[in-house]
């Protein structure tokens, strides 16, 4: 898998990025909105902290997701659902452009397997963690957003 001469297209590694992203976001959805629903949410929610509580708790407080506006989740913190946070406080079609111009500025650059795994990494953490958006924190958007051509 690794080699200094490999490098992997942007096309390809949005289109595996855009994948995972999907995978993540479904069943974070999924999670939160049937919360209740199944056993092996609450077992979920054990593992995970009561997290899932907490995302569910402010789904049925807000009578769903918002969809021009967002909200403010402060009173439900700590939601570390990144993109259940992300989707409350900006509402979905604020997140929805934002994934997007990331999506077209993954596809505009080459990556090494370094950096594929780097940027895979920082969307993995986005499933438990809510530091996603932050520059400082996440690695993987300073490479997609750095001006070099290869990263």
């Amino acid at each position: 898998f690794y080699s200094k001469n490999k490098i992997f297209s942007g096309k390809m590694v949005s289109r595996l990025y855009l994948t995972l992203l999907t995978l993540i976001i479904a069943s974070q959805v999924w999670m939160v909105v049937n919360f209740s629903k199944y056993p092996i949410t609450y077992f979920l929610n054990g593992v995970l902290s009561g997290r899932l509580r907490l995302s569910n708790t402010l789904y049925n407080d807000s009578n769903g997701f918002p969809i021009i506006f967002g909200l403010n989740v402060e009173p439900y913190l700590p939601i570390d659902f990144n993109f259940m946070k992300m989707f409350f406080s900006l509402g979905l079609i604020v997140s929805f452009v934002m994934l997007f111009f990331l999506i077209k500025a993954i596809r505009l650059k080459n990556y090494t397997p370094i950096g594929v795994v780097v940027l895979l990494i920082g969307l993995l953490s986005s499933f438990t963690e809510s530091y996603f958006a932050v520059f400082f924190l996440n690695i993987s958007l300073l490479f997609v957003f750095s001006k070099n051509e290869e990263v």
